[in-house]
């Protein structure tokens, strides 16, 4: 009985003792197992991606001069939304200041955002104050060399309204400064453009420019790849009417009630009472 008693004594001695020896070895705070996978765990952290920092939070501010820009382009953009074959003008983009306006089709509409330089590099930044159109409204960029071909080349037919849908390319999104443009649909870069001016072919469709210096070119209108020579500007303004200017319809166009026509509305061509001016294709 006592050989028994004592035996029971020597197994539960044991037990504590292997008990005592396994917390000792996890939850010593010098040596212990928990200690090495906390510091494990420290020297793993450094890998992990970054939290926000309150810095980049508080830095989230836009000068109101590049917001008041924002709303006036958008307000502008959005104007003549009857309106096709047309220029459209814009104001100017220097409020901008060192921001840009992110334009993207969302919806039906064209949303802009304020994209804000983010560290040293000028690589990216945070999008923010986001607005959209009110109409229903996509981006696209012309054709150069088609709109050339078809209505700039050697004083080619002064309508360019004539060259159909072959001179534009709708675009998902641009980003545009004061005095350059990136789009989608082109290579990586930033490029001229037409500043103050959109080309829109379509009522909901409106059309950057993107231009080229013609100092060291041949003198006269030329196009090469994406981009207008910039010397096409002033046979664009003439051939291409302005969106807030109208004119009478003039043969062969003709007015007629609008459930009467059978091809394109001249929307810059106006006539009297509700009739349309029509091009009958």
């Amino acid at each position: 009985m006592a050989e028994a008693i004592l035996g029971k004594i020597v197994q539960w001695g044991l037990l504590l003792l292997f008990l005592f020896i396994i917390m000792f070895a996890f939850l010593n705070p010098k040596f212990g197992l928990m200690q090495k996978i906390a510091k494990a765990s420290l020297s793993f952290e450094r890998f992990l991606p970054d939290s926000p920092s309150k810095d980049v939070a508080a830095d989230q501010s836009l000068p109101k001069e590049a917001t008041s820009t924002q709303q006036k382009f958008v307000n502008e953009i959005s104007a003549y939304s009857d309106k096709s074959n047309c220029l459209l003008k814009f104001s100017d983009l220097s409020g901008l200041e060192d921001t840009k306006l992110d334009l993207s089709n969302f919806d039906g509409k064209i949303l802009s955002m304020i994209q804000k330089p983010a560290g040293k590099a000028a690589t990216g930044g945070i999008k923010l104050n986001p607005v959209q159109t009110g109409k229903n409204l996509q981006l696209c960029k012309i054709n150069a060399e088609e709109l050339y071909n078809c209505c700039l080349k050697d004083n080619g037919a002064t309508d360019c309204s004539k060259c159909g849908p072959q001179i534009f390319t709708m675009v998902s999104s641009v980003l545009l400064s004061n005095d350059k443009i990136a789009l989608s649909s082109l290579q990586a870069g930033e490029y001229n453009y037409a500043k103050g001016l959109i080309f829109k072919p379509t009522a909901d469709r409106t059309c950057f420019i993107p231009v080229y210096s013609g100092w060291f070119t041949m003198p006269g209108c030329e196009a090469s790849g994406d981009r207008l020579d910039d010397n096409c500007l002033a046979d664009i303004e003439k051939k291409i009417p302005n969106c807030g200017e109208s004119k009478p319809c003039k043969a062969p166009h003709l007015c007629v009630a609008a459930s009467e026509c059978r091809g394109s509305v001249m929307a810059n061509e106006a006539c009297q009472n509700d009739q349309v001016c029509c091009l009958f294709n």
